[in-house]
């Protein structure tokens, strides 16, 4: 007898019949369900599963008119198979989705799969569950960081870049991790056994697993069953406000000592530049102010706060003129920028330096 499908349970009478060659026959009922990680059970709906196809050891079963076993039909998640050979029998299921739209590509993805035994009885119905388990169920991550630099543009950053070593990663309140930064060339990292649903992620890096944190990202993402969720999180560097004060000074008897308030006049100072860089070279913050009687000090707050991260500062002082003539200069100085306020140069101004020396040209 030729193996067929009827796409319906409802208590079907059982064939029972036996071929020329003497062989008996019963048909079996599958139900199945699906499962995702933690022993989540799911609906078809649930799993995202659009429709089943069943195997037996014989090959595939298929009816002529219906290719694919709907995953529900008429209410119900299974399907009669009449006509199987009586004896021991395996039944494998697998769960489809259709990924896309016409008229772009349709995508047939596997996202579950399983199977169960069955010791078919000769001219009964035979019924078996089959738990059908997902393919895939990780979690890919990938993140990149950026500052603000002095045009208002965020430029990316690689982990060295940004001198980040160590990141934390949080999923919802599902998992949560201090991870390398780069990891064989990859600056990313892949979390297993995730159940569908809505999650977000937040990826924080660190320096040396610092107190403080230097960048700082977050994304929301649905996680499908059966479908590996791919998340890339752009972490910007994490402002914090900063004030710089400059101190105009010449050399006297061999060290620099501040010259005589008003500053500026006694410098012969018209007005002052200033560059903060990051630790990977990039430049921050740029400008220039009027130096008019004391050097004033620059504050950078609010939408112009500096990214925090190892600076360096640099301040120099100028004469009007056609072209204008650098007459000071602070050279680079490094200061660690990490908190929420931080102010460079109180109790140990940035010194501008006149005549220049040798090393800051």
């Amino acid at each position: 007898m030729k193996r067929s499908l009827l796409l319906a349970i409802a208590g079907l009478a059982a064939s029972g019949c036996s071929g020329s060659s003497g062989q008996s026959y019963g048909d079996v009922i599958v139900h199945w369900t699906f499962s995702g990680v933690s022993s989540v059970t799911y609906t078809c709906a649930q799993g995202g599963v659009d429709y089943v196809v069943a195997t037996f050891p014989g090959g595939e079963l298929v009816d002529s008119a219906r290719p694919t076993i709907p995953c529900v039909f008429a209410g119900v998640q299974g399907a009669t198979f009449l006509g199987i050979l009586a004896g021991p029998e395996t039944i494998v299921i697998t769960g489809y989705r259709q990924m896309g739209a016409m008229p772009n590509p349709v995508v047939d993805v596997a996202l579950f799969t399983g199977q169960n035994s069955v010791n078919v009885v000769a001219g009964a119905t035979n019924v078996v569950d089959v738990i059908a388990f997902s393919n895939n169920d990780d979690v890919i991550l990938y993140w990149h960081f950026t500052h603000l630099d002095s045009t208002g543009t965020n430029q990316p950053l690689t982990c060295a870049q940004a001198g980040v070593t160590d990141v934390l990663i949080e999923f919802s309140d599902a998992y949560s991790a201090f991870v390398p930064c780069s990891q064989a060339g990859v600056e990313g990292v892949t979390v297993q056994n995730f159940a569908p649903g809505p999650y977000w992620v937040k990826v924080t890096g660190y320096r040396d697993l610092q107190p403080a944190a230097l960048y700082y990202g977050t994304v929301d993402f649905n996680k499908f069953a059966g479908v590996n969720a791919v998340v890339d999180v752009t972490a910007p560097g994490i402002p914090g406000n900063l004030e710089v004060f400059p101190r105009l000074t010449g050399l006297s008897g061999g060290v620099y000592v501040p010259y005589p308030s008003p500053a500026c006049v006694s410098g012969n100072v018209d007005f002052l530049t200033y560059t903060v860089k990051d630790g990977a070279g990039l430049t921050l913050a740029e400008g220039q102010v009027a130096c008019n009687t004391n050097p004033p000090s620059i504050l950078f707050t609010g939408a112009s706060a500096i990214d925090k991260d190892d600076l360096a500062i640099r301040m120099q002082g100028w004469q009007t003129g056609t072209p204008a003539v650098m007459v000071m200069d602070s050279c680079s100085v490094a200061f660690p920028h990490f908190g929420d306020s931080d102010v460079a140069g109180l109790g140990a101004a940035i010194d501008l330096l006149f005549p220049i020396p040798a090393v800051c040209q």
